[in-house]
C-alpha cells in the first residue's frame, strides 16, 4: 500500500510540476521584463534597433503609466500571425502586442488597433479589467508611445466592453469625418468614460479578451499626441507575483514530508525485520540442515511476489490516474490542421467539463465517436451559418485562425440555433474539412470528455 501511495503522490507532482513550468513558461515569456533591454530610452535605441533588425515587423513600443504595460509593438500581413509569436519572431503561446493590419503603421489614421492577449499575472494587457474602477481609470491614464524615434503621449479617455466582432467599434476605417459619430458609439459602450481629451487627435483602441463572455472584450482608448523629442528614461518594470512558483512549492514540500515520512517507516520496520530474522537465525543454528533449506525456500517466492505486487501497484496508479483525472486523444485526419495536426498527440483533464468559448475539447458524439473540436459558442448563444459566414448572437466572426470557408452542410442543422444551458456548438479548424455541429447539432455538457491542456506533436508514427 505505502508503494502504492508513493507512486500517486510521485505521478501528480510529475505531472504539477509540468503545468505548472509550462504555465510559467508562457507567462515569462509574456512578461514585459522579456523586453525590456530593448526599451528605448534618452540615451540611446541601440537595442531598440537590434529588436527591428531581428524582427522587421517590430515598428513602435507602448507604455501605460503604473502597469505591467511595457512592449514592443508589431504589425503583420494578417490578424493571425502573433497571436503565437512574440515580438522577438519566436513561437510563444502569449502571443505579442500587434496592430491591426489594416491600420496604418505611422499611426496617423483616425482610429487604430492593438490586440494583446489577457494573460496572468497582469501581463500584457491582463490588468485591463482594473479600469473598470473608476479611480483606477483616473490615476492610470497617461502613457508613451514610441515612434519613429520620436515620443507621443497617450491619454486614455474610455474603458469599454464590446463584442470582438461589432464592427461598428472596430472600424480602423471610420476617418475623421465620422469623429462625432465614432465617440457616440464608443460613449455607449464604455464603462467609464472622460470628457477631457482632444477630439481632433487620432485615437488607439488597446483590445483584450474578456474571460467568460462569449467573444466579450475589454477596450481602452485613448488619444496619441503629437511627436516630441523622448526625454524620459525606461520606466521600472512592476514585479510580478511569483504565485506559480509559490504553488508548485508548497505542494512539493508537502509531498515530499509525506514521503520523508514513508520511508522512515518502511525503514523502521525493516530494522525490525533484520532483528527478528537474526534472532530466528540463532535459533536455526542447532537444527538439521534440511530444515534450513525448507525455511529458505518460502522467502524467495514471497519476495518475488512483494515485486510483482509493487509493479502492479504502480500500474494501476497510472491507469487510475488517466482513467479519472486525465485522458489522452490521438488526432487522425486534418480537421483541426493548424492547431493539431494528424497523429498529434492531446492530453485533456477529464474534470474540467464546462470549457470556455475558443477552448480545445474532446468531446464524444452521439454514435460514441470521440473527437476534438473547438467551442464556438456557449449556452445562450445564437448561431447561424449564412452565406456571409458564420454568425454568433447576430455578429459576423472573424474567425483568422480557420482555415477554408463556413458552410452549412447539406442535410445538416437549420439555422439559426438556440443553443440551451450547458450545450456547446463545436467545430474544427479546418472548416471544410471537418464533420462538427454543424453536421449533428449541439453538444452537451455531459457529452464533453475534458479541455485540452496540451498537444504532443508526434510525426514518426
Amino acid at each position: 500500500m505505502n508503494i502504492l501511495v508513493l507512486a500517486v503522490l510521485l505521478a501528480l507532482l510529475a505531472f504539477s510540476a509540468y503545468v505548472q513550468w509550462d504555465s510559467r513558461q508562457s507567462l515569462q515569456e509574456a512578461s514585459a521584463g522579456t523586453y525590456a533591454m530593448y526599451k528605448p530610452n534618452d540615451a540611446e535605441h541601440l537595442t531598440f534597433s537590434q529588436l527591428m533588425d531581428r524582427n522587421p515587423d517590430v515598428f513602435a513600443w507602448l507604455t501605460l503609466n503604473g502597469t505591467n504595460v511595457d512592449y514592443p509593438l508589431v504589425q503583420g500581413s494578417d490578424n493571425t500571425k502573433y497571436i503565437n509569436t512574440s515580438a522577438k519572431g519566436d513561437f510563444s503561446l502569449s502571443g505579442a502586442i500587434f496592430l491591426d493590419w489594416r491600420c496604418r503603421r505611422d499611426l496617423t489614421g483616425a482610429v487604430s488597433i492593438l490586440y494583446g492577449h489577457h494573460m496572468e499575472d497582469d501581463a500584457m494587457f491582463g490588468g485591463f479589467d482594473k479600469y473598470a474602477d473608476p479611480a483606477y481609470f483616473d490615476s492610470h491614464r497617461q502613457g508613451t508611445l514610441f515612434l519613429d524615434g520620436k515620443e507621443h503621449k497617450l491619454n486614455v479617455f474610455a474603458f469599454l466592453e464590446a463584442d470582438g466582432y461589432d464592427t461598428a467599434v472596430y472600424d480602423p476605417s471610420s476617418g475623421y469625418e465620422q469623429r462625432d459619430s465614432y465617440l457616440q458609439i464608443l460613449r455607449g459602450a464604455s464603462l467609464v468614460y472622460r470628457e477631457d481629451f482632444d477630439k481632433e487627435l487620432p485615437i488607439l483602441l488597446m483590445s483584450t479578451c474578456e474571460a467568460g463572455v462569449t467573444n466579450g472584450r475589454m477596450i481602452l482608448a485613448a488619444t496619441i499626441g503629437p511627436a516630441e523629442d523622448v526625454t524620459a528614461s525606461p520606466q521600472e518594470v512592476p514585479a510580478g507575483r511569483d504565485w506559480q512558483r509559490a504553488v508548485l512549492i508548497v505542494p512539493a514540500a508537502g509531498l515530499l514530508l509525506l514521503i520523508l515520512l514513508i520511508c522512515r517507516k518502511k525503514s523502521k520496520k525493516k530494522k525490525e525485520k533484520e532483528q527478528t530474522m537474526e534472532s530466528m537465525q540463532k535459533e536455526q543454528i542447532q537444527e538439521p540442515a534440511g530444515n534450513e533449506s525448507r525455511q529458505k525456500a518460502p522467502s524467495i517466492w514471497s519476495d518475488l511476489l512483494s515485486l510483482l505486487l509493487k509493479i502492479g501497484g504502480i500500474l494501476l496508479a497510472f491507469v487510475l490516474i488517466f482513467t479519472f483525472l486525465f485522458g489522452i486523444y490521438r488526432q487522425t485526419g486534418t480537421a483541426m490542421a493548424g492547431a493539431v495536426h494528424d497523429r498529434d498527440l492531446v492530453f485533456y483533464y477529464r474534470l474540467d467539463k464546462a470549457p470556455d468559448v475558443r477552448d480545445l475539447v474532446v468531446y464524444e458524439r452521439a454514435d460514441g465517436q470521440e473527437c476534438l473540436g473547438r467551442v464556438i459558442a456557449g449556452g445562450g448563444d445564437s448561431v447561424d451559418v449564412t452565406s456571409e459566414g458564420l454568425k454568433i448572437n447576430g455578429y459576423l466572426q472573424q474567425e483568422d485562425y480557420v482555415k477554408g470557408q463556413t458552410l452549412a452542410f447539406t442535410g445538416g442543422i437549420s439555422y439559426p440555433l438556440q443553443l440551451q444551458t450547458d450545450e456547446y456548438f463545436i467545430m474544427g479548424d479546418n472548416r471544410e474539412q471537418s464533420q462538427d455541429s454543424r453536421y449533428f447539432g449541439a453538444v452537451s455538457k455531459e457529452q464533453i470528455k475534458g479541455r485540452v491542456i496540451t498537444v504532443l506533436r508526434r510525426r514518426d508514427f
